[in-house]
């Protein structure tokens, strides 16, 4: 999305701020920004940002959500502002003096702070405003009332131990597919020449003006982020040949759809349409037909204002491969249903200014997508509460929990935004203030299931905003206790994204700023303990890892078209045809990367996994267990030095596995079998079954199947293995612990010594004797090369070593183990009598 700063500062106060602040502020709290860039319109200059955001802050797509947000983060005031550029004055005067009598009566949605006899007073103001300005009675009336009953009914609800009845909904099992729906008919609009600031607004924001009706909808896209549909009213009356048809919101059934992109699509029963009667005027939230879009000649237009499912939405794009303006607004959801008809009566307004004798009329209105649902009233208490029914925006916030998750932090002072010392643990009282930067209404509280409502009266009173903080609230420092919470309620634009405890503990940590958090791990009085699933999974990896093995890791996800032994379970509806299964073996997911590893040129490895599997029971039942699958071989090895290189046989691969089961303390019983099921992947006669010595079933070993190493192009002389986890697991007996210490963060340094040495005297003395002899910074000695010719005595040998150098304080130099190098060297020529060569 493309930001102004021109159109920002109109409702926030950014006159001086630091432009690379505010991209760094942006950028901590989770925005990607991506471009800053000058934009020209006409003869001035702005300056725009260019930004996207995760896909659970729908709310931030438009003008509106992101000066909240800017307002949030950077703590700018908010500028008391009027429409701008409206010249009916008489229109606007009273839709301000509407809004501020509205205000008065609701607060949050319908909570109100006053008695009913306030109540009475202002519904019958404004009954006089809506009758006194006729042009807009049609259009507010309906909502205005459904507001006002709403109020009535609540001022009557928090009285503290009274049974009185609440409005409860029973949801059916079907999702809903909108939150609401209303649809508007304006007619005799003549003028629909877009004004210069607005077409400036949009080329700021990176829309071309088209100086037609598609401005205002671009703008009122920008500034609330809702995408008004507009439709040609006259067109669907005729497509009709009916004046009072009925829009409702069904299935297309098997047709063909001609959108107004100029492209064909085919619905079928699963694609939710707009209808008119039986017309379709649209794919619901995506793509209008073309058949009854508007153009530059249209004066009257149906204007659909609807708020749909965001999953809903996601399905019908993915259906059709489809993706436009509307669908990505609608599919990141977070959009206010109270803000709808704010937006409705901006471009109601902006429309009036060039067309001040239009007519406006309230053509469909619906707020809930379930066709059939019942009211029922159902008494209950303030001590008694029907969870299943009533649904609640109370949360409870741990501050035992907040503080584990907060990690050591600096005292930092968010007014005076100065930092004062070290504190390993976050400071409580920090919370309120940024629960009210939020707009959440709080509670501390020590009861458990405390209700934020029951206690609403006499916590705030006629106070429409929570009491302030303590005073020098930052200074304070006092441990976290159990059992102490915050009973909070979270505001209606935040509620799409904030639903459990740690995305509010996660909006406090991104207010506070993660810049400001340390990377200091706390200091722990006790060690953690490890527990028996944890010691043997370790010992096992840890066996695998010193015979040379190397730990792979794949997914679980497979192709259908893979090379298997056995069905692979298909998914109903994968993200790619490379992921549509679900792997029944591990051995396939070996031999592809040993494949393309030999492929890449690089050097042929060993390697294991230890991964899960799925497969299905005599009854149809689906089986989810882990197995440790391993391949080894396929390189040429010689046992002595003057030997030939010899690849590795199936008796040698039988002696190694039994050397690691020899680790593992466990009794492996091998039967040889000829299995027809793994016979595309192993051997069908170099197979064996694997038990324990209770008949247990183990695992499988084998050599890979000739045909198959030929088709890939591998060598034939590689051997898999694939046993049960769980059983190996079981029939371990004994556990290691083992001892860790940190690596070095400085290079090394190696240095080659060779020399001439006799025949009885064995690498391993020589080895001995230079670690006993080197300085503290020698870290390894390894043998590179052991040469003989007719040049040298029969009783001599040529050896050349490798000395490694490292220190965990410094960078080593040269001048640092000459000295070392020339020690080593005189201590083998005394003792051992050895030549040095060049």
């Amino acid at each position: 999305m493309q930001i102004s700063l021109y159109w920002l500062n109109e409702l926030l106060n950014l006159r001086g701020y630091n432009i690379k602040f505010l991209i760094e502020r942006l950028t901590v709290n989770g925005f990607e920004v991506e471009e800053c860039k000058k934009v020209i319109a006409g003869k001035k200059i702005s300056v725009s940002i260019i930004f996207s955001t995760t896909a659970n802050r729908g709310d931030v797509l438009s003008i509106r959500g992101i000066a909240k947000e800017v307002r949030l983060i950077t703590e700018r005031i908010k500028k008391i502002r009027v429409v701008p550029h409206v010249r009916n004055v008489q229109a606007t005067k009273y839709h301000f003096r509407l809004r501020r009598a509205l205000k008065r009566v609701t607060y949050y949605g319908g909570e109100s702070f006053y008695r009913p006899r306030r109540i009475r007073y202002n519904i019958v103001k404004i009954n006089r405003i809506l009758l006194r300005h006729k042009r807009i009675k049609k259009t507010q009336l309906n909502e205005f009332k459904w507001r006002i009953e709403n109020t009535i009914y609540r001022s009557h609800k928090w009285k503290r131990n009274r049974l009185y009845y609440s409005k409860a909904v029973f949801n059916t099992n079907e999702p809903k597919i909108y939150s609401k729906f209303v649809c508007w008919v304006i007619e005799d609009l003549k003028n629909l020449t877009s004004p210069q600031w607005l077409q400036k607004k949009l080329i700021y924001s990176g829309f071309v003006p088209q100086n037609n009706i598609n401005d205002f909808q671009n703008y009122i896209l920008l500034e609330g982020g809702y995408p008004f549909e507009l439709y040609d009213f006259e067109k669907i009356k005729l497509g009709c040949q009916d004046d009072n048809f009925k829009l409702k919101l069904d299935s297309a059934g098997y047709k063909q759809f001609f959108a107004v992109n100029k492209s064909n699509y085919v619905l079928n029963h699963e694609t939710l349409v707009l209808k008119a009667n039986d017309e379709i005027l649209s794919v619901a939230g995506i793509v209008p037909s073309i058949k009854y879009a508007h153009t530059d000649q249209t004066t009257s237009f149906l204007i659909e204002g609807c708020i749909y499912n965001s999953r809903m939405i996601r399905q019908q794009s993915r259906l059709l491969g489809l993706k436009t303006t509307r669908s990505i607004y609608y599919s990141r959801g977070g959009m206010n249903r109270d803000f709808l008809l704010d937006s409705w009566y901006r471009l109601l307004l902006l429309l009036k200014v060039s067309n001040p004798n239009m007519k406006c009329t309230l053509h469909t209105t619906n707020y809930s997508a379930q066709k059939e649902e019942q009211i029922y009233h159902i008494p209950f208490t303030t001590r008694y509460h029907k969870e299943e029914l009533i649904q609640r925006y109370d949360m409870w916030i741990r501050e035992k929990r907040l503080a584990q998750i907060f990690g050591p932090a600096y005292t930092y002072n968010p007014i005076t935004r100065k930092q004062f010392q070290f504190s390993n643990r976050i400071l409580s009282t920090h919370i309120e203030y940024y629960f009210q930067r939020l707009k959440i209404i709080y509670m501390f509280s020590k009861r458990p299931g405390a209700r934020l409502r029951e206690y609403w009266p006499t916590l705030y009173g006629d106070m429409p905003v929570p009491p302030p903080p303590l005073k020098n609230w930052w200074k304070a420092n006092y441990s976290p206790k159990e059992g102490r919470y915050w009973v909070i309620e979270i505001p209606k634009n935040r509620r799409h994204d904030l639903k459990r405890e740690i995305d509010i503990i996660e909006e406090i940590c991104r207010l506070y700023g993660v810049d400001k958090m340390t990377s200091i791990l706390p200091n722990e009085s006790k060690q953690g303990t490890e527990d028996s699933s944890y010691q043997i999974r370790k010992k096992i990896t840890l066996c695998l890892l010193n015979e040379g093995f190397t730990e792979l890791v794949s997914y679980s996800l497979v192709s259908g078209k893979t090379k298997k032994n056995k069905q692979h379970i298909n998914l109903i509806n994968p993200l790619s045809l490379d992921y549509s299964s679900l792997r029944t073996t591990l051995l396939p997911n070996l031999i592809n990367i040993v494949n393309e590893n030999i492929k890449q040129g690089n050097n042929v490895f060993e390697g294991f996994e230890c991964g899960h599997v799925f497969s299905k029971d005599f009854y149809g039942n689906y089986i989810e267990k882990e197995n440790l699958a391993g391949i080894f071989g396929g390189v040429k090895l010689k046992s002595r030095w003057s030997d030939k290189s010899n690849n590795l046989s199936w008796f040698e691969a039988k002696g190694k596995m039994e050397q690691i089961f020899e680790k593992f303390n466990i009794v492996v019983l091998w039967e040889s079998s000829n299995i027809v099921s793994d016979s595309k992947i192993l051997h069908p006669y170099r197979t064996a079954y694997l038990y324990l010595s209770n008949k247990q079933f183990l695992g499988v070993f084998g050599q890979i199947n000739p045909i198959l190493s030929k088709s890939l192009n591998i060598p034939q002389h590689f051997y898999l293995f694939e046993l049960d986890f769980k059983v190996l697991v079981l029939s371990l007996k004994n556990t290691l612990k083992f001892a860790y210490k940190r690596y070095s963060l400085y290079p090394r340094i190696i240095k080659d010594l060779s020399f001439i040495v006799d025949k009885s005297i064995s690498f391993n003395t020589i080895k001995e004797s230079i670690y006993a002899y080197g300085s503290k910074f020698l870290v390894d000695v390894k043998l590179l090369d052991n040469y003989q010719s007719s040049s040298m005595n029969s009783n001599e040998v040529s050896l050349c070593i490798q000395l490694i150098f490292q220190s965990y304080e410094k960078t080593l130099k040269t001048e640092d183990i000459e000295s070392d190098i020339s020690e080593i060297s005189l201590v083998l020529v005394d003792k051992y009598n050895i030549f040095l060569r060049n």
